[in-house]
């Protein structure tokens, strides 16, 4: 009986290089972190309503609000619809680096969506007019930030780099002077808009994906 069961308490110890060992200890930070990812992205949404819940309600400011939605909702499509993928695959390539570099690439993504949030905060508070170009380093800079999070993720954990959100970022970026020239809201539009590319030309790749495999 002794002999039996010095093999099952050995196996069940924590110091054990059994296979249970690496899923549990890499899983949990992933988990965490991405929990924290998604109450960004709440954060946004219910920053969004409650401003727009206290405002004088205008079609401006629905408009911004609708857009605010949207951005949230593509912010979930782009980092969480691939994140346990992402998650699974690192831990097992590369847990070491996976745990090390996670902090850095997840505090730009919740940056993001912060900087994010604070944008829409302006643009809900005065939707027409002119742009100011403090006002683009949030309304512009936020989601920038968010999806080069997401791409930094990809890189270090995966060596995986998409040159779809290179090209959509780079518009984005590219065409930043010139949107002073417009109102707050249809910043806020444009940006949504490439943001709504980036989920279109994901979707896309992920269907090549699948009809070659």
């Amino acid at each position: 009986m002794a002999a039996l069961g010095k093999p099952t308490i050995e196996g069940c110890s924590p110091a054990s290089n059994g296979w249970n060992d690496t899923p549990r200890s890499s899983a949990g930070p992933g988990e965490r972190y991405q929990q924290i990812a998604i109450l960004a992205l709440g954060e946004l949404t219910l920053m969004a309503t409650l401003k727009f819940a206290s405002a004088v309600h205008t079609p401006a400011r629905a408009a911004a609000f609708l857009t605010a939605i949207a951005t949230a909702l593509l912010f979930w499509q782009i980092y969480v619809r691939q994140s346990n993928t992402l998650v699974d695959r690192s831990a097992h390539q590369s847990p070491r680096q996976a745990v090390r570099i996670a902090p850095y690439v997840y505090a730009v993504v919740v940056t993001g969506v912060i900087a994010t949030s604070a944008g829409v905060d302006l643009v809900l508070e005065e939707p027409r007019g002119t742009t100011p170009a403090s006002w683009l380093v949030l309304i512009v800079g936020g989601p920038a930030l968010f999806v080069l999070g997401r791409m930094g993720s990809e890189y270090v954990l995966l060596g995986q780099l998409l040159r779809s959100r290179l090209v959509w970022l780079a518009l984005l970026i590219g065409a930043t002077p010139a949107l002073t020239m417009l109102g707050p809201i249809l910043v806020v539009a444009v940006t949504a808009g490439v943001l709504f590319g980036i989920t279109l030309s994901d979707a896309w790749r992920l269907r090549q994906g699948a009809s070659v495999g």
